[in-house]
């Protein structure tokens, strides 16, 4: 039976459930890079002045918690951070993973590349490696993340390495949409197709209403039009690359139509998470209870603790975790 991820009085999204138990696994809040959306830092300030002292489990934490979930069947995981790249014991903690019959998926910002991953890759550590980025074209990644330069440069050595060594992992992206991209996003899709990258997700960018760069970055009603346009023109490519297309066209929609139930986007604060919805209102999770991220603006704390809500089990990490392991078990 397919799980029902948003149902309202406007249209219904499903979708099946995965056949493989996975699990999304940030194993730090480390991170070199700056975006200015960031979720952790929904106040719009330094993600990188937060996250000076990291917050991250130990090596042998970590082990003891494969070797736990391994025992309840775990299969798939999808390792993010921060950036996980900055992790010197990263090969062991994959090396766990493998030992243990996982499969690991890597996500990372590809500012830079530890010669262990040309190892893990080519001895098939990785079942598939994705990369952040909000645009093929230097000056427009760059207006909302850095090293783009350096991103594409390493796009280019992974889908180049595993064509020079007959390697079977897939490359993905990951591209948030704002108001500096949106158009740019046509041509995103075109550039991932000819290259041979297996996956993209365009998603979005969702931001409370104080945000300081609310109405620079935030899509608003009136593009509409122009971001339904991009999902059909990626869900016309479904032949030719994976993506979601068909569930995030719906999940748009219904923002777009007035829906208040939806969680767009989760965060954390003082170890509890929270979500915000189609207006820019921040809400509280009581379903999950862990993120890395936090926010510093006290009124908004505040305005937090004082708001209730019932989650309906959907926000775009959810399913951002779940979309990247099972794209061919998409209806």
């Amino acid at each position: 039976m397919p799980n029902v991820l948003i149902r309202n009085s406007f249209a219904e999204v499903e979708v099946p459930s995965p056949k493989r138990k996975c699990a999304l696994w940030h194993i730090t809040s480390r991170c070199n890079s700056n975006c200015i959306y960031c979720y952790g830092t929904f106040d719009g300030s330094s993600y990188l002045a937060q996250n000076s002292i990291a917050r991250e489990a130990s090596f042998e934490d970590i082990c003891n918690g494969i070797a736990f979930l391994a025992k309840k069947g775990l299969e798939v995981v999808h390792i993010c951070g921060g950036e996980p790249f900055l992790r010197d014991d990263l090969e062991d903690i994959i090396a766990q993973f493998n030992n243990n019959g996982i499969n690991v998926c890597l996500l990372s910002n590809f500012s830079f590349w530890p010669q262990s991953i040309d190892v893990m890759l080519k001895k098939g550590m990785i079942k598939m490696i994705s990369t952040s980025i909000d645009s093929n074209i230097i000056e427009i990644n760059n207006r909302t993340r850095l090293y783009g330069d350096n991103a594409l440069a390493n796009i280019k050595h992974v889908l180049q390495l595993r064509k020079e060594y007959f390697l079977s992992y897939d490359v993905g992206i990951y591209s948030v949409l704002t108001k500096y991209n949106l158009k740019f996003a046509y041509d995103l899709i075109d550039w991932a197709i000819e290259n041979g990258i297996n996956y993209i997700t365009l998603q979005p960018v969702y931001l409370p209403d104080n945000h300081p760069r609310y109405k620079d970055l935030s899509i608003d009603r009136s593009q509409y039009s122009d971001l339904s346009k991009i999902f059909d023109y990626l869900n016309d490519k479904k032949d030719k690359i994976q993506s979601t297309g068909q569930v995030m066209q719906k999940i748009i929609s219904m923002q777009y139509l007035g829906s208040d139930n939806i969680a767009y986007n989760c965060f954390g604060l003082n170890g509890l998470y929270y979500f915000i919805d189609g207006e820019g209102t921040i809400k509280s999770c009581p379903i999950r209870k862990e993120v890395l991220g936090r926010i510093q603006d006290l009124e908004q704390v505040q305005n937090i603790q004082k708001t209730t809500s019932t989650c309906n089990k959907l926000c775009m990490d959810c399913i951002g975790s779940w979309e990247i392991m099972y794209p061919e078990e998409r209806s």
